[in-house]
Order: C-alpha cells, then sequence, then structure tokens
C-alpha cells in the first residue's frame, strides 16, 4: 500500500479557525474566482453587460447593417420589376385581356412577342436607373473625399426611395403603359442610385478599417449584401404572390428610408469635418470639371510596383464583372418564363437557394485563403472562373437541370468583385 502523502492547508485560507477542542465543523476555502468588488454581479449588471457587448458588435458592423437594408430593399423589387414591365406589355400595348396575359405559358406565339417588348422595354429602364449614376458617380467619389460620406449616400438611397414609391404607383395602375414606369426610374439615375452608393460605402470601409483588415472588412459586407439578396428575392417573389405589386414596391420604400435613418444617425462621419464651404459652394464644386480632373488623376497617377497598371486592369476587370452579371440579372427572369415556364415566385426562390449557398461557401472560402495566406489575386481567379462557367451554363440550358448545375458552378462568383475591391483599396 503507498504511503499516504497529506499536504497541510494554511489557516489563513479558512473563514472559521476555531481552537482544537471545538467540535470539527467543515472548512470554506475562500473562492479563488475574482469578482469585481467582491460580490457576485446582479442580474442587472449582466443585462447591462450584455447590452454594451451587443452594442460594441453593433457600432463595428454598422455599415454591414446598413448595407444589409438598402441592397435588401433594392432587390426586392428587382424580378417582380420585370414581371410587371410583362403584364403591362401585354394588357396596355397588345390590349389582350387578363386571363390570356396571366397564362402565356398557354398562348406560345402571344408569349413570345410580348418577351420580345418587354426585353426591349426592360433594357431602357436599366439603361435609365444606371447611366447617369454611373456618369455621376465619377463626380460623387473624388468630391466625397473632400466633404464627406454621409451625403451623397443619403441622397442616392432618397432618389431611390422615390423610384419605388413612384414605381407602386404604376403597380396600382398596372394597365398604364411601361413608359409612365420610366419616370421614377430617373430618380435612381439622377440621384446616383446603387453605383454611387455603393462606390462611397466601399471608400466609407476604406477610410474606417485598417489596410490590413480591409479584406475581412469587405468580406462581411459582401456576407452582408449576399445574405440581403436572397431574403429580398425571395420575400418580393412571395409577397407578389399574396398581395400583388404594390406590396412589393411599397415595402421596398420601408426598407429604404429604414436606411436612410441608419445612414443620418448612426455611420459616422470620416471626411470634411474641419471644411468651413457653405453647402451652395459644396453642390457647385461637385459638377466642376477639377473634381473629375481629380479623379482622373488619383487613377493614372505613378505608383510603385506598378500601381497604376494594377489599377487600371482592376478596373478594366470590375467593369467586365459588372457588366457580366448586371447585363443578365435583368433578363434572367424572362429567360426562364421562355424556356422554362417559371413564374415570378418560383423564379425567385430558387435563385434565393442558391445566392444563400453563395453566401454560405464565401464565409467558409475567405478564411481558407487567408489561412493559407492565398493573395488577392488568387481569390479573384477563383470567382472569374465561376463566373464564366455560371453563364456558359445558363446559355446551354435547354433543360432546368442544367439551369441547376450552372447555378452550382456559379457560387463562388462574389469572389471575383470582393478580390477587385479588396486589391484596390490597398
Amino acid at each position: 500500500m503507498p504511503p499516504t502523502i497529506s499536504k497541510s492547508v494554511d489557516s489563513s485560507a479558512c473563514l472559521y479557525q476555531g481552537k482544537t477542542d471545538d467540535p470539527p465543523v467543515p472548512l470554506h476555502f475562500e473562492n479563488t474566482i475574482p469578482v469585481a468588488n467582491g460580490r457576485r454581479p446582479s442580474s442587472t449588471e449582466k443585462v447591462k453587460n450584455t447590452v454594451c457587448c451587443l452594442a460594441r458588435v453593433f457600432k463595428k458592423l454598422r455599415l454591414e447593417i446598413v448595407s444589409f437594408f438598402f441592397t435588401f430593399s433594392y432587390v426586392l423589387t428587382r424580378i417582380s420589376s420585370t414581371s410587371m414591365i410583362m403584364n403591362k406589355v401585354c394588357l396596355a400595348h397588345f390590349n389582350y385581356p387578363p386571363e390570356v396575359c396571366y397564362n402565356l405559358e398557354n398562348y406560345t406565339e402571344i408569349k413570345v412577342a410580348v418577351e420580345r417588348l418587354s426585353t426591349n422595354y426592360q433594357l431602357g429602364h436599366t439603361i435609365i436607373q444606371t447611366a447617369p449614376a454611373a456618369l455621376l458617380s465619377c463626380f460623387v467619389g473624388p468630391w466625397s473625399d473632400h466633404y464627406g460620406r454621409k451625403f451623397p449616400v443619403a441622397i442616392a438611397i432618397l432618389g431611390m426611395s422615390v423610384d419605388t414609391l413612384g414605381s407602386a404607383v404604376c403597380a396600382y395602375f398596372l394597365d398604364s403603359r411601361v413608359e409612365y414606369y420610366y419616370i421614377p426610374a430617373a430618380f435612381t439615375g439622377c440621384f446616383g442610385g446603387l453605383v454611387t452608393l455603393l462606390a462611397v460605402v466601399y471608400s466609407y470601409a476604406s477610410d474606417l478599417t485598417p489596410v490590413a483588415e480591409r479584406t475581412m472588412k469587405y468580406a462581411f459586407i459582401e456576407m452582408a449584401t449576399g445574405f440581403s439578396q436572397p431574403l429580398g428575392v425571395a420575400a418580393g417573389g412571395w409577397i407578389y404572390n399574396f398581395f400583388g405589386y404594390p406590396s412589393v414596391f411599397l415595402l421596398s420604400t420601408a426598407g429604404l428610408f429604414i436606411s436612410f435613418l441608419c445612414v443620418t444617425f448612426l455611420l459616422p462621419e470620416t471626411r470634411g469635418l474641419d471644411n468651413k464651404d457653405s453647402l451652395g459652394t459644396k453642390m457647385k464644386k461637385m459638377f466642376t470639371c477639377e473634381t473629375f480632373r481629380e479623379s482622373f488623376i488619383a487613377t493614372a497617377k505613378e505608383r510603385p510596383q506598378k500601381g497604376r497598371k494594377q489599377i487600371v486592369l482592376l478596373i478594366i476587370s470590375m467593369c467586365f464583372i459588372i457588366i457580366a452579371t448586371n447585363s443578365t440579372s435583368d433578363i434572367n427572369f424572362l429567360y426562364v418564363h421562355h424556356q422554362f415556364n417559371w413564374g415570378n415566385t418560383e423564379y425567385s426562390t430558387i435563385t434565393a437557394i442558391y445566392s444563400v449557398f453563395g453566401v454560405v461557401l464565401l464565409i467558409i472560402v475567405v478564411p481558407i485563403f487567408k489561412y493559407f495566406r492565398s493573395g488577392d489575386p488568387t481569390l479573384g481567379l477563383v470567382g472569374t472562373v465561376s463566373i464564366i462557367l455560371k453563364f456558359l451554363g445558363i446559355g446551354f440550358a435547354f433543360k432546368p437541370f442544367v439551369f441547376h448545375i450552372a447555378n452550382l458552378l456559379g457560387l463562388l462568383s462574389a469572389c471575383a468583385s470582393l478580390a477587385a475591391r479588396s486589391r484596390i483599396s490597398k
């Protein structure tokens, strides 16, 4: 039997110290876990600490929250917009009765004619929303470097809100001509739209984030917008299914208004805090040739390690990525409607599912690339190959299963734009 080893306990560590003839009592050792002020926190303090922790997380992710709201609100109307144009073309331009227009799959020749004209109107609507905004972003970008980020973002969201509100009116009068639908679209284009919004938001991210953390910051923004897209697409399809077009556009207006409030009251200003120019002077300087010249000089100036060549190539790459993704987004519904007779709700649900898969995969892939120290070029190549495979597959989608395979191959598409934005910011 091994010898018993006894360990003496210091008497100062005991709460009770009696005489030798006292009855034995259990020893109570002092609590070795440090407690603030010698006591355990109360329930109120625990709640307060939890709230403070959540507030810190909210402060850290407030840009992502704003991105989520305005992307959700913008995407909410995309498929319903195309579907509504088809209904308007059928009802107002071809003067077919509702029982024909709502069952086009039973009238092949009429369906082809409606889809062909709807594609032209959809193209016009997209140009009105994006062409002025793209031109405006050339001036707003350098202007925001001097006078602040919040104003361009708030104005762009305000213009989009007017657009969706006017679209709700057009949706209520469904038998009106499509040309009236162009009027509210002009507010999105002339106020900056999504183009200016994204440009300034990513500049915001650069201001708030150290260089070493920007890839992850942009990844979080991509995830926020990525999760908002399937939710917006699915919500738009099902809201239309139960409540009709006006409800979709009104909900989008409400979401954009919430985004406007978040930008106004939650986001900090990072530029132009010491500028004393009046509002009139600031507005005049926005549309001067000097502003455009500054933008060009900032892009074309010499940089170390062939930085100028990298920036030019990255800008060209981003142009092709945006053309590939955005130019097809507005006609994808027309494509599947023609090929597979899918409706608004069915296509919205399928698109939402693949968008969720893409975001989940992005959450997994980006940390893996960061762990293996793979640079932005590798991430961009993976995303570009994914885009190519996706659209090649969709182009040959003669059956629904080919369309599904193409979307699975395109799950890493978001890596391309993420890598390009991250590289440009560095």
